[in-house]
């Protein structure tokens, strides 16, 4: 549809600088005063918009003057100008087209997959699995990124079919040791400093807790505390908590249980249940032979009567011992002397 517009008055027009399409009624008006009238071109294109011609060269609309359009080349202070017409026959033919500058930037590629992109125009990197959202949507509406691709013009990239331009980035809480990022509302496992696992779902208020060592799921956490060197046993042998050990109760039980006395200096056999570090008066030992020596050596049993007992008659001659050999000697010669 052809556009008018009024450059000049005449008796019974229009006011000046008005405008009419080709329409039966109107289109008469421009037929008997041609010379009053002046065809108005209209740019198919918005002003501003950036093509590139056939030669390969990057130009950009600037303005329109007198139905010239005034554009800008690849070079700076280039300008030069066509008809409107023109303008639009080269878009309709596709002599030029419309182009906009890349958007973003692959980062890692991964069988022929994209796994990361960077958008370029602030430097945000996008990855597989990054939960995201969309600043239109609710503010609860989230997604994980699962698929990055091209779209149909081959301009913008993608994810889960939205533009990159268009998402945000959700706030990473935590990365954890196996390398997954974790946000508000995920579940975590920790080993903690007391050799525990713990399941925790990360708040808004949320923040990593110093000691701990942070798994995406249970079973990574199991893992690596199953690898850990837990504790060195009193016979100098590092253990992990998936090995098995011998202990000797030396007292009265004090841990994560409470007060107890259980196997008062009794040689116990571990090798899975809970495992509690904190107790007192707990001695640990790699082989069951070497518990039962400590016991051997250490424990309070003998009585002075089975000390006496044992002890056979010496001839102390020349003889030099130590303070607690003497007692010991002092006890045998009383013993033999009363026998």
């Amino acid at each position: 549809m052809r556009k008018f517009k009024l450059i000049k008055t005449y008796p019974g027009s229009l006011a000046l600088d008005s405008t009419i399409e080709s329409l039966p009624m109107n289109y008469s008006q421009y037929e008997l005063y041609p010379e009053f009238w002046e065809e108005i071109y209209e740019l198919e294109v918005p002003i501003g918009t950036t093509f590139k011609a056939v030669n390969g060269l990057i130009y950009k609309i600037e303005s329109i003057e007198n139905n010239k359009v005034q554009i800008s080349g690849s070079n700076k202070g280039h300008i030069f100008s066509n008809s409107i017409i023109d303008v639009n026959y080269y878009f309709k033919n596709k002599t030029w087209v419309k182009y906009e500058p890349k958007t973003y930037e692959v980062v890692s590629m991964q069988s022929n997959s994209i796994q990361s992109v960077k958008r370029l125009s602030d430097g945000v990197i996008f990855t597989i699995d990054d939960k995201v959202k969309n600043p239109k949507f609710q503010s609860n509406q989230t997604f994980k990124i699962t698929k990055f691709e091209l779209d149909c013009n081959k301009i913008h990239m993608l994810a889960n079919g939205i533009g990159i331009h268009k998402i945000e980035p959700c706030e990473i809480k935590v990365i954890t040791k196996d390398g997954v990022k974790l946000y508000v509302g995920d579940t975590l496992y920790s080993v903690n400093n007391n050799f525990i696992i713990e399941s925790i779902v990360y708040d808004s208020t949320s923040s990593k807790m110093d000691g701990y060592v942070d798994f995406s799921t249970e079973k990574a956490a199991q893992k690596y505390f199953d690898s850990l060197f837990l504790f060195t046993t009193h016979d100098g042998v590092k253990m992990k908590k998936s090995d098995e050990y011998w202990y000797v109760q030396t007292g009265e039980y004090n841990g994560n249980q409470g007060k107890l006395n259980v196997y008062p200096w009794e040689v116990k056999h571990y090798s899975t249940g809970t495992l509690d570090l904190t107790s007192t008066n707990i001695k640990r030992f790699s082989t069951e032979e070497n518990a039962e020596e400590y016991v051997r050596l250490n424990k309070k049993q003998y009585s002075l009567q089975d000390i006496l007992n044992t002890v056979e008659p010496i001839d102390l001659t020349g003889i030099k011992y130590s303070s607690k050999t003497h007692k010991i000697i002092n006890l045998s010669v009383l013993a033999n002397g009363n026998r």
